[in-house]
């Protein structure tokens, strides 16, 4: 059976939580105040990148995202994911560094490409694809968290050293073994050629009951390309 602590020794304990509360500065208990108002981004550390998160919370961008991401966790990744692209426009390379860095230590490797997808505007232009099949609220929630929590498997970056029908197969593989909603292609400068060949390849493989649907940056000397293969049925 515990032992319960005497009155003593509670006193003690207390007394000597009151002297260590009296020997902080008033900038300290500022600090500790303003991390613990902010506890879910405090491994951020940093005040300036904790207030520009915050500050995403009232911009268009995340009231869009607010509809279809519910999971707190997903929820503040993809806001750091707004706060990275802020940093990007602004080819601020050190707070792009740092935040990269924060979001790799709390949420690995998953955690920090949720975060490119939302910079880069992949994750937009894929709730977009699905908003466009008048799917339910509901349903689009499911399939957007379903693709965040399978990021590593659900969504593939090509690089201009993939080989195109290696990659086609590997892709037409994951749709038959696991039947995801959702997959995501992605490739920017001299991939995208590949990425052409990948979904020549796949319209002759590619199950019935999915619909590709790719992007450019722009028409004329694009610099990215991304296709969105969704379950039809």
């Amino acid at each position: 059976m515990a032992m319960q602590p005497s009155d003593s020794e509670t006193a003690k304990v207390a007394e000597g939580v009151t002297t260590a509360l009296v020997k902080l500065t008033a900038e300290q208990i500022k600090d500790l105040i303003f991390r613990f108002q902010n506890k879910d981004v405090a491994f951020i550390e940093d005040k300036g990148i904790i207030l520009r998160i915050k500050a995403q919370r009232d911009t268009p961008s995340w009231k869009f995202y607010e509809t279809y991401i519910k999971d707190p966790d997903l929820r503040i990744q993809i806001q750091l994911g707004l706060t990275l692209r802020g940093y990007t426009k602004n080819n601020d390379k050190v707070n792009i560094e740092k935040l990269r860095d924060k979001i790799h230590k709390k949420y690995s490797i998953e955690g920090l490409h949720i975060a490119e997808y939302v910079s880069s505007n992949v994750l937009s232009k894929y709730i977009i694809t699905l908003i466009d099949t008048n799917d339910s609220i509901q349903n689009i929630t499911k399939k957007v968290t379903e693709i965040l929590k399978n990021i590593e498997r659900d969504v593939i970056f090509l690089t201009n050293q993939d080989n195109a029908e290696t990659e086609a197969n590997i892709i037409q593989q994951r749709i038959n073994v696991n039947v995801p909603n959702s997959l995501i292609i992605t490739s920017s400068r001299g991939a995208i050629r590949i990425h052409e060949d990948v979904l020549r390849l796949l319209g002759e493989k590619i199950n019935s009951n999915y619909k590709m649907q790719s992007t450019y940056d722009t028409q004329e000397n694009p610099i990215e390309m991304i296709t969105f293969i969704n379950k039809t049925s």
